[in-house]
């Protein structure tokens, strides 16, 4: 099923902790490599740095990145979350990121994931491709 007129809303993650913290908790769990704690993304959307947008039976956190050394802006979708997967939000999401991102000068859209099948996705069906894949190898 899927929805081609997804638009995000942006929201305050006050008023939303009571769900967001544990999808985040959720997220961090699936991904351990990722730093951060849940307190960082509220700090981060409390200060400007990051947004939090509402999506059906979800949400998404971005934020705005900068190369280091060319100073390209990317817009990175620091963590995205729905209560289903597979759920056909994702190309009705990026309909709405692609311009969002362009209207704020970035030359990019970036997400990084571990979940095969939505790399899959995201590379067979909405243009993305793989730029890097970072591999760990944790020492005693």
């Amino acid at each position: 099923m899927e929805e081609a007129n997804v638009a995000p809303v942006l929201a305050s993650v006050r008023n939303e902790w009571h769900w967001v913290r544990p999808a985040i908790e959720e997220l961090l769990n699936d991904n351990p490599d990722v730093d951060a704690i849940p307190e960082d993304v509220y700090a981060a959307c409390k200060a400007g740095v990051a947004q939090l947008w509402l999506i059906p039976n979800g949400m998404i956190v971005t934020r705005f990145e900068y190369g280091d050394f060319n100073g390209e802006k990317t817009l990175d979708i620091w963590f995205a979350w729905t209560r289903e997967k597979g759920g056909g939000l994702a190309e009705g999401v990026h309909k709405f990121l692609e311009p969002y991102a362009k209207a704020h000068g970035c030359e990019a859209i970036e997400f990084g994931t571990r979940y095969q099948p939505l790399i899959d996705y995201l590379c067979d069906g909405l243009g993305y491709r793989v730029s890097t894949q970072i591999l760990r190898k944790d020492l005693e």
